[in-house]
């Protein structure tokens, strides 16, 4: 829902210069006729009309109108981003980022990224400052994007939530609790700030207080259209693992009871942080196990799993 109501936001702010046929585009979708809408903004994109190109590439993305197709929505996104429209731009890097519709690009993400960032598009800074720290890569520069952004919107949480996780990133545990604690005070709700609070507290020292944000985190209800994907879900706080010779390679088995079932479309290192980092870590689902591999032998690992934790398809 939230992705529809910013994308009427943007029709909103067009309607004034549009032409009637983007207009009747944006009354049909606001109506909920997504097809008609769909046959309005399709013309106009494909005469070039950079705004009906992102409308279009959103609709294809999100499944409006006609079936979920990345394919056809990254080339719509990335004929209005080559015009030098910033929401396409940073769109056009976030599905290179995630890997929608073309293999996941971390080099051509950033450049979208970029070009996005220098008209000053806030979603831009927010999506490269998140994506480097993630990446533990240009934290300095991350942070100081991430400033930029809770100046100009002191209360958004989302930009909060990653100046708080650049702050852990770079080891300033305490201020990123600070951070995080005002992000979820905005956004009680929000799992994936949650998760990254438990992380700094546990970083911080405070096991007990990490323990309950997780807890708050597992007894969230989980959105109607996510429930065919999380049906249920488990959370460790934290274990210590030394490796294990199998295959030739480090690893550590994390056994669950019952057996995780492997999901097809689960990235499972999306919720298993390792400690010390390793670049070359490999997480998968095995036997009913989650398993990292790539770990040094004679090491000792801290491996958090985070809340949200699919079981499987």
């Amino acid at each position: 829902m939230k992705r529809v109501i910013v994308f009427l936001i943007f029709l909103v702010v067009w309607e004034g210069s549009a032409r009637a046929d983007f207009l009747a585009g944006v009354d049909a979708f606001k109506s909920g006729d997504y097809a008609t809408a769909l046959r309005e903004f399709k013309p106009l994109a494909e005469q070039g009309d950079v705004k009906s190109q992102w409308a279009l590439a959103t609709m294809y993305r999100f499944g409006r109108g006609a079936p979920i197709n990345y394919a056809i929505s990254l080339e719509w996104y990335r004929k209005s981003a080559s015009q030098n429209f910033s929401e396409s731009q940073f769109e056009l890097a976030r599905m290179h980022e995630l890997g929608l519709g073309t293999p996941k690009d971390t080099a051509k993400a950033e450049k979208w990224f970029r070009v996005a960032v220098i008209q000053g598009h806030l979603k831009a800074m927010n999506g490269l400052a998140f994506m480097w720290a993630q990446n533990n890569q240009n934290l300095d520069e991350a942070e100081k994007l991430s400033r930029i952004t809770i100046e100009k919107e002191p209360n958004n949480s989302s930009w909060l939530s990653t100046f708080g996780w650049v702050l852990h990133k770079k080891g300033d545990h305490t201020s990123a609790v600070k951070i995080l604690e005002r992000a979820v005070s905005l956004s009680p709700e929000n799992r994936k700030i949650l998760s990254h609070l438990a992380i700094a507290l546990l970083d911080a020292g405070d096991i007990y207080k990490s323990a309950r944000t997780i807890e708050a985190a597992r007894t969230l209800s989980l959105p109607a259209n996510r429930s065919d994907i999380l049906q249920d879900y488990r959370v460790q706080k934290s274990i210590d693992a030394t490796t294990s010779i199998g295959g030739g390679l480090g690893s550590a088995c994390i056994t669950f009871d019952p057996p995780l079932k492997r999901g097809t479309r689960v990235q499972y290192d999306d919720y298993v942080n390792v400690k010390p980092a390793l670049s070359d870590l490999v997480v998968v689902a095995r036997n009913g196990e989650i398993c990292i591999d790539g770990l040094s032998f004679g090491e000792e690992y801290e491996i958090t799993l985070l809340p949200g934790l699919p079981s499987g398809d």
